[in-house]
This record gives structure tokens, sequence and C-alpha cells, in this order.
């Protein structure tokens, strides 16, 4: 009997051995699948943040663009104003009022007229926030 005894030792002994590295082959072939299954799931996600990525790009950079013209526009503008100004401040500087009879003189309603609405463009103007670069017009100290 001792021939019988000892086979079934060492048969439970290789079917455990058997077993183990089974399971194990098994877990590392699953850990293998579960790997390349996060792999695929991170790469659609770096793949989705990089399209994401590009149409923000896309968006700023039209958004950019059109920053661009529109200051571009608002330049030629100040520059056309400016002209404008400074031909307006040379008529005015240039002008000559028609000579006026010396008896002449405002009745006293058209002098309070006009002494109110002098008041009222003074109070209005002293409300306005006027740019430094207009207090300095060229001209602006020739009076």
């Amino acid at each position: 009997m001792t021939p019988i005894s000892v086979k079934w030792p060492v048969l439970a002994t290789a079917a455990a051995v058997l077993l183990a590295t089974g399971a194990g082959a098994g877990w590392t072939a699953q850990g293998w699948r579960k790997d390349a299954e996060i792999a695929g799931i991170e790469k659609a996600r770096a793949e989705d943040k990089a399209s994401q990525a590009d149409n923000a790009l896309a968006d700023l950079t039209a958004a950019s663009s059109k920053v661009k013209a529109a200051a571009d526009g608002a330049q030629i503008d100040i520059d056309a104003l400016g002209a404008k100004l400074d031909a307006i401040h040379k008529d005015f500087r240039n002008a000559k009022p028609p000579a006026l009879p010396a008896d002449c003189r405002l009745d006293p309603i058209r002098l309070r007229k006009l002494t109110n609405t002098a008041s009222a463009v003074n109070e209005a103007a002293a409300g306005l926030r006027i740019s430094p670069a207009l207090q300095t017009a060229p001209g602006a100290g020739d009076r």
C-alpha cells in the first residue's frame, strides 16, 4: 500500500500546483485585457481633450481676428476724427465775425436765454470726462 498512498499526495500537490498556475495565468491574462481596455479608454479621452483644445484654439483665433479688425477700424476712425477736429479748430480760429453796428444790444429776454444756455453748456461740459488726448489737442493753447 505504500506505493498508492505516496501517489495521492504527489498527485494532490501536482494538481494544486497546476491549479495555482492556471489561476495565476488567468489572473495575469485578465489583467492584461483590463489594462488594454483602460488604455483604450484613456486614448479616447486624450483624443477628445485634443479635439476640444483644437476647437478652443480655433475660437480664440477667430475672436482675436475680430478684435484686431475692430481695433484697426477704430484707429482709422480716430485718425479721421483727429483730422476733422483740426479742420474745425482751424475754421474757428480763423473765423471773422461780421461787423455789428455800434449801438447793437440784446434785449433782456434774449440776453437771459443766451446766459442760461451758456450756463447749461458749461455745466454739461463740467460733467463730461474729456480724454487727455483731446484736452491737449493741437492749437488748444493758441487762444
